[in-house]
């Protein structure tokens, strides 16, 4: 019990100490806060929700922010008639736009610029020529762990960020919620012209698990 205190204590003067210095929101060039999910007997849809640089460059910079929903369906061949298209509402708004498909990846993708971002969950359809699916859209995210607030605070408190930033100005943060098997980690990374450092932290603990020079 000693030291389960022990650790608790540790961990809360961590992270008290990572929110005393704050970061300038202005130089997140992509933040996506939650993963969505639609399961059907036949489709799986992923909706991804992120503020984000349009168009996303390397290069220290933040330029044009957009807010959207990036949706994500498993290219089936023959599963569709034609070429999907989603359609939601997000408060009173309504949205529709057709999937492409990226043969590299075997997925068909559509992005949505939207007003605002759901919270929770959202209810949608994909429709094709021979069908429609309601879909219910419910969030990946786990509530009780770590936000990103926190993680990116605690990133800038690494020696690993310190010596890569030094004090310079010229740099962009790139913020991802991770899903799999039900545990949630953030990628944190930060972009220079030349090169970047990323790492990958438990959301529930907020342990770093990974450092990478990009």
């Amino acid at each position: 019990m000693k030291r389960v205190l022990v650790f608790a204590v540790f961990v809360s003067a961590l992270f008290l100490s990572a929110c005393e210095k704050d970061y300038d929101d202005k130089k997140i060039s992509q933040l996506r806060g939650d993963i969505f999910i639609a399961e059907t007997e036949n489709v799986v849809v992923y909706a991804y929700s992120e503020r984000v640089e349009d168009p996303l460059k390397d290069d220290g910079y933040v330029g044009n922010v957009k807010t959207r929903l990036t949706f994500k369906i498993p290219f089936t061949p023959g599963a569709f008639a034609s070429s999907p298209i989603i359609a939601f509402n997000i408060g009173e708004k309504n949205y529709s736009k057709e999937f492409d498909f990226t043969p590299a990846s075997n997925y068909n993708y559509c992005s949505v610029e939207v007003e605002s971002l759901p919270i929770g969950g959202f209810s949608g359809v994909l429709r094709s020529e021979d069908k429609e699916i309601p879909l219910d859209f419910t969030s990946l995210k786990v509530r009780s762990a770590y936000d990103c607030d926190d993680v990116i605070r605690l990133a800038f408190k690494t020696e690993a960020a310190r010596k890569f930033l030094r004090d310079e100005n010229e740099y962009e943060i790139r913020v991802r919620l991770i899903e799999s098997d039900g545990f949630n980690y953030w990628y944190i990374g930060f972009i220079k012209k030349e090169d970047g450092i990323a790492f990958l932290f438990d959301a529930e603990n907020a342990e770093i698990i990974a450092t990478k020079r990009l």
